[in-house]
């Protein structure tokens, strides 16, 4: 699972901007405003939900204020329809440089999430004919593209390759952003890369060339999961050759439009989009480098580039799980096939973690970023830390299982 950039990666871009006028943001005091308050917030409450809110705002103020000094910013959204609650919540710095508060409206990186969002995209085009899952990528890529992609113990296996490989990550394909690091720094190579040119922006095809170079093929697709941004990748590159259309325009046609989701974009691929003229786009860190300061994150694209809001994203899960995506039932179906040595489907979990209450559907990313939706409770939580540092403490998940167990 990724679940989290290499820390050292930002570690030694710091060195790298140490003389460049680039400062580190760790150290900035997020408890003293004018009004002795750091956080904004925007409360939805109804007399008979009080409780529930207090104790939200409580958990939240408690995971965040004992480690202010490491995560700047959080935005949290959750929504309980059967009984009609809704609580939105910010809290930190959006830009600890200019002390702009967050709001709970702000755009963030939504990162691996992403994936479900290009998995159901994929499923859409499965639903309408344009292609199948079993259909071999190699039917729609350029032969430059596919020539030499899978190469396991001398036998190139590129031609096996599926688009139901690609999104449930079976492909047997490394993940080119955390896999290999030959000189064993413990910092990925891809990433050293971006670290040695911070400003570049990539191309799709460059990242799969950097696989096709650097990165032997781990096992014959379809045997075994591994997961691989490099697979979701491909996928995007898939959609457009069926389409011959750019994926932006391909999510604002099936997704984003349909669905109002209006403060969606793709990172770097698109001008930014903004409903309204609040602060749009809540900071990113790690170890309080400011990921938001480069073009490295330009390499994710299709596997989690988008540029959000808890909303739309509540919008996107909540027509996902209410069936108002596809047109037929059996689509749905085929996508939550989940397979038993990963818990993941086409595209999302399916997972239940020790601790936890209730099952968690849907996705999480890098930044600490998240979407779930618990059925037990009919609860969406959606939110992020933007902060890819994590540990007991500073966990997206300390914070979903303590949500839940006021749920109980």
């Amino acid at each position: 699972m990724k679940s989290k950039l290499i820390i050292s990666i930002f570690t030694a871009t710091l060195i790298l901007f140490s003389g460049c006028g680039l400062e580190n943001d760790g150290s900035t005091e997020l408890s003293s405003d004018t009004n002795g308050e750091l956080h904004s917030q925007d409360v939805h409450v109804s007399e008979e939900d009080e409780y529930l809110t207090y104790e939200l705002n409580a958990l939240v103020d408690a995971l965040l204020e004992e480690n202010e000094e490491q995560i700047q910013n959080g935005i949290f959204k959750i929504v309980i329809p059967s009984v009609e609650y809704s609580w939105d919540r910010a809290w930190g710095y959006a830009d600890p440089e200019t002390k702009q508060l967050a709001s709970d409206t702000d755009q963030f990186y939504a990162a691996s999430i992403g994936k479900m969002t290009l998995a159901t995209l994929t499923m859409q085009f499965v639903e309408k004919g344009y292609l199948e899952l079993d259909d071999p990528i190699s039917l729609y890529l350029e032969p430059n593209i596919v020539k030499n992609l899978h190469v396991l113990n001398g036998i190139d296996y590129s031609d096996d390759i599926t688009v139901r490989h690609l999104i449930s990550h079976r492909s047997g394909l490394q993940d080119y952003f955390e896999d290999t690091d030959e000189n064993f720094n413990q910092i990925p190579d891809f990433q050293e890369l971006m670290i040695e040119n911070p400003s570049k922006i990539w191309e799709p095809e460059e990242v799969i060339e950097y696989t096709k170079t650097y990165q032997p093929a781990l096992f014959a697709p379809g045997s075994k999961y591994h997961y691989s941004d490099t697979g979701f990748v491909l996928m995007g590159m898939v959609l457009e050759a069926v389409s011959e259309t750019d994926l932006t325009q391909l999510y604002r046609e099936f997704l984003w439009e349909p669905l109002d989701m209006n403060d969606t974009y793709l990172y770097f691929r698109e001008d930014p989009v903004k409903s309204d003229s609040n602060f749009g786009f809540a900071h990113a860190f790690s170890l309080g480098f400011n990921m938001t300061k480069t073009n490295m994150l330009s390499a994710d694209w299709a596997g989690g580039g988008l540029i959000t809001t808890t909303s739309d994203l509540y919008k996107f899960m909540s027509a996902w799980q209410n069936d108002l995506i596809f047109s037929e039932k059996e689509t749905k179906q085929l996508q939550t096939d989940y397979y038993l040595d990963s818990d993941y489907g086409l595209g999302l979990w399916s997972m239940v973690i020790e601790g936890f209450s209730g099952t968690l559907i849907g996705h999480e990313g890098s930044t600490q970023s998240f979407m779930w939706y618990v059925p037990e409770y009919d609860a969406y939580i959606i939110g992020t830390l933007n902060q890819t540092v994590k540990d007991e403490k500073i966990n997206m998940y300390t914070f979903i299982k303590e949500a839940l167990a006021l749920f109980e």
